[in-house]
């Protein structure tokens, strides 16, 4: 009995046949200090959020200096306003954090935030080169999606992980259910690449833990000598695509291995 004769006599239609995409593995990325310049909206964003608590008499202090806000970058909320509000009641601290995302949200959807030079186009090329594509960061979950939506970053991404909405409490095990997601999405591949990128110390500790090659950015927030014990460190996220496509030389330029010195 033929397909269509089949299909007469039962009424059933086959199911239509799906084409199993090949994947060369996986990439997941750190947010602030790696894909987005994070002071584009944050150092406006904390101005607001210190004016409106001090407005309220919630708060004495100042709005924390630059320096002061980026030494915070790759913390947990919680680690943050531990750091900020010393002193003040939790019910201060959820109130801060409220009022953060609340205008870091703002801000994006008035298009105030900036990807890193070369982001858009970097993540493009990993995702149409055969790469799944995650972001794991410890920023709250509005604010990281907004990051992802108002960039037009969301395309590329198969999982947008944040911290606040998994409820992690630690950068590597935010990265490991990350890791399990892109595991499964690209397990019948048998990917043979797989990559932690970030700008800070938490993040190669997370990498390494969970049996990530690590990729170290030094354009990003990290001290001097954070990120000495990546694998791979990069002064430009092009570079990226030396290390995801070996033997294709990009336009772009390429990494630096570990160890590598100069500019």
């Amino acid at each position: 009995m033929t397909e269509a004769e089949t299909e007469e006599s039962t009424g059933t239609r086959p199911p239509p046949q799906t084409v199993q995409r090949i994947w060369r593995g996986f990439l997941i990325f750190d947010l602030d200090g790696t894909l987005f310049h994070t002071e584009s909206v944050s150092f406006p964003a904390m101005e607001r959020t210190f004016a409106r608590l001090r407005a309220q008499g919630l708060t004495t202090l100042p709005t924390p200096s630059h320096a002061e806000q980026t030494d915070c970058y790759g913390l947990t909320m919680e680690q943050i306003w531990q750091r900020l509000l010393p002193g003040h009641p939790r019910e201060i601290l959820l109130l801060a954090d409220r009022y953060l995302a609340q205008e870091e949200v703002r801000l994006l959807r008035e298009g105030w935030g900036r990807l890193y030079p070369e982001v858009a186009e970097t993540v493009a090329q990993l995702s149409q080169g055969g790469y799944a594509l995650a972001v794991a960061s410890n920023g709250g979950d509005a604010y990281v999606q907004a990051v992802i939506d108002t960039c037009g970053l969301r395309p590329y991404f198969q999982l947008v992980a944040s911290a606040g909405a998994l409820g992690t409490h630690d950068k590597a095990d935010l990265v490991a259910k990350a890791a399990r997601v892109l595991e499964q999405a690209t397990a019948r591949s048998s990917p043979v690449c797989a990559f932690m990128v970030g700008d800070r110390a938490s993040d190669v500790a997370a990498g390494r833990k969970n049996g990530l090659a690590t990729v170290g950015c030094l354009y990003g927030y990290g001290r001097p000598g954070e990120l000495a014990d990546c694998d791979h460190t990069i002064r430009r996220f092009s570079e990226l695509l030396t290390l995801a496509f070996p033997g294709i030389s990009p336009p772009l330029g390429g990494s630096r291995r570990k160890g590598s010195g100069g500019p």
